[in-house]
Order: C-alpha cells, then sequence, then structure tokens
C-alpha cells in the first residue's frame, strides 16, 4: 500500500488515522487480552505498550517495509528520467529496461478496487493482487536496474 500502489499513483505523501479502541481504560498497560470486537488485543495502536517499552506490531512493520518499497521505486523512477534524456544510448537501453519492469509491476495493481461495505479496506484488495512478483524480488529487481543505471552514469 504505501510503497507499490502509492508509487504506481504517484502519490507524494501519505497519512493514516487510527481509531483507538481500548476497551479496557483501567488496565492500559496490560491492554493484550482479548476483549476487541474482533476477538483480538485492545489495542488498536501502531505499538503496543509493555511495561518495557513501545512492541511494534505487524501493522508498524507493514508500513515500515512499504515506505523502503516506495524509496527503491522512487529512486528508480528518477534514475529512469535523467537517463531517457541523458543522450546516452545505453543508458536510454538501460532506462527502457527499468521502464518495462515498472509498467509489468504496475499492471499488477488495480488502482480503483471495489469498494465492499463492511469489507477490508480496499488498499488491502490491492495489495492481494500482485502475484507474480514477491515483494523482495521484486526489491532484487528494482535495485538491480538501479545499479545498471548508476554504473553506466558513472562511467568506465
Amino acid at each position: 500500500y504505501r510503497g507499490i500502489w502509492g508509487s504506481m499513483l504517484g502519490l507524494r505523501g501519505m497519512s493514516d488515522w487510527l481509531y483507538f479502541l481500548l476497551y479496557n481504560k483501567e488496565a492500559f498497560l496490560d491492554d493484550l487480552g482479548g476483549g476487541g470486537s474482533s476477538g483480538g488485543p485492545n489495542h488498536r495502536g501502531f505499538v503496543i505498550p509493555t511495561p518495557a517499552g513501545p512492541l511494534p506490531t505487524p501493522r508498524w512493520e507493514g508500513i515500515r517495509e512499504g515506505v523502503l518499497d516506495g524509496r527503491y521505486l522512487y529512486t528508480l523512477a528518477e534514475l529512469i528520467s535523467k537517463s531517457e534524456t541523458s543522450g546516452d544510448p545505453a543508458l536510454v537501453a538501460l532506462a527502457a529496461d527499468a521502464q518495462s519492469f515498472l509498467d509489468d509491476l504496475y499492471d499488477q495493481v488495480d488502482d480503483i478496487p471495489e469498494y465492499v461495505p463492511n469489507g477490508p479496506f480496499p488498499h488491502s484488495e490491492v495489495s492481494g493482487t500482485i502475484k507474480d512478483l514477491k515483494f523482495f524480488d521484486f526489491r532484487f529487481v528494482a535495485a538491480t536496474h538501479i545499479k545498471k543505471m548508476q554504473d553506466e552514469r558513472a562511467g568506465p
């Protein structure tokens, strides 16, 4: 959501809102038991408060990973743009290969998912549509394109 989807849509930033649901106000620091509407933890934040300090949740880690994905894609798009206008035939060819990779990646993502009342958020559905590239494979391929263009720009 934060990386591939946001990059594909050309978003300049993303924001989150959080509906903080705390079912046991007397036990704020011990709010890991059931009782939430889904039967899961009472705390619905990005981190879980513990006596030893905040503990990041999978939601937090997902956001962090998405930001990293976005950085790869931003760097790749910037290098493609600079390489396309460089006048260097080798750089132009590398940029075309990298753009083809990006186009294939973005073609896998539905940019206007259907809203289902009381269903998952649309970006959850979008994330599930990426079938052909595993997230770490996509990073490796993106990094490979970035490195090739950087090496060519640096010259012999």
